[in-house]
């Protein structure tokens, strides 16, 4: 019974760390885009036009953000921002109904 029992248990570790791997690993998978995006905001026009990519960037670089704010180039990002927000109240509007 003891040795049933000590495999037992070996097995739910074995699952646990499986699952803890697999979770890990999509969690990177579904992260690394959200910081290629974010580090790409950060780098200069060099870096990111660079061949082979730079994955860290020498120096962190905001003018890419004064620019866009300073042009007032906002004018998409507010359009963006209203279409989400009507569409959001409107599936809430039709889910509530549901």
């Amino acid at each position: 019974m003891s040795v049933q029992n000590s495999r037992w248990k070996r097995q739910k570790t074995l699952k646990k760390v499986a699952r803890f791997a697999l979770a890990l690993l999509l969690t990177a998978f579904f992260l690394a885009p959200v910081y290629w995006i974010f580090i790409t905001a950060l780098k200069s026009p060099e870096e990111i036009f660079a061949v082979p990519a730079v994955w860290f960037p020498e120096q962190l670089h905001f003018d890419n953000f004064t620019s866009m704010f300073s042009a007032g180039e906002l004018k998409p990002i507010f359009n963006s921002l209203l279409v989400a927000t009507f569409s959001t109240l409107l599936a809430l509007a039709v889910g509530t109904l549901a």
